[in-house]
């Protein structure tokens, strides 16, 4: 008579456990984990995110003045951040085009709702549903493709911050209220930052379509972050 656990054979346990195992070992171990413990907690394992833009990482812009140029023949405004970031960013792309799904959210939608938000927290929370930070890059990318932005709109694009001379940032792709279109640094401190509207919007990446290979990730991995140990 087979060995059994509870009323499961044993041999259907096993199967199941080196399942879970291969797919905690594997490069998306993290995600799995996240979807398992929300599964014991009796929550839906699989948040379903609506893709809100796929936009193609171009493999022509490599440079810091590759993008600067961009950005100056769009007619986009930028601050003297973004030049700083820019330059002290790890611009390496693939050798292809990359696309790229998006969803863009707020702090309300990933459930804060308090009036002093740390940062830190939302995108702890984005990344436990299974979203993923934006590469250095996809900043000025998606600033000179969303080119139908409407007024008075502002998105942080979650992403590690840019370590600067002057401070840490992150880039805000923006379109004032008279129109103007614009990419600005948003400086955070990733231990510290707090928001104080729930209704701020960021963009992160819905992963599983078209992952963003390692080497334009600016060196760090999609879901292990050091500071947000």
């Amino acid at each position: 008579m087979p060995s059994v656990f509870g009323t499961l054979h044993m041999s259907t346990v096993a199967e199941a456990i080196t399942l879970l195992y291969e797919r905690l070992a594997s490069p998306d171990g993290e995600t799995w984990l996240n979807a398992f413990q929300r599964f014991l907690y009796m929550e839906n394992p699989w948040v379903n995110f609506e893709v809100w833009k796929t936009i193609t990482l171009d493999a022509e812009l490599r440079t810091a003045d590759d993008f600067r140029r961009t950005l100056l023949s769009g007619g986009f405004y930028k601050d003297d951040g973004v030049n700083d970031m820019l330059n002290n960013s790890a611009l390496d792309v693939a050798t292809s085009e990359v696309k790229v799904q998006l969803v863009n959210i707020s702090a309300a939608e990933l459930g804060f709702s308090c009036n002093i938000i740390p940062l830190i927290n939302i995108y702890r929370k984005a990344i436990s549903l299974g979203l993923e930070l934006c590469p250095d890059n996809l900043g000025p990318q998606l600033r000179v493709q969303y080119m139908d932005q409407p007024a008075d709109e502002y998105l942080h694009v979650a992403m590690e911050q840019i370590k600067c001379a002057s401070g840490d940032f992150v880039y805000t792709i923006e379109c004032d209220k008279e129109g103007k279109k614009g990419i600005n640094s948003f400086e955070v401190n990733m231990r510290s930052s707090c928001l104080r509207d729930s209704n701020c919007r960021f963009i992160f990446i819905i992963p599983f379509c078209q992952p963003v290979p390692r080497s334009i990730q600016s060196g760090f991995e999609t879901r292990t972050f050091r500071w947000i140990s």
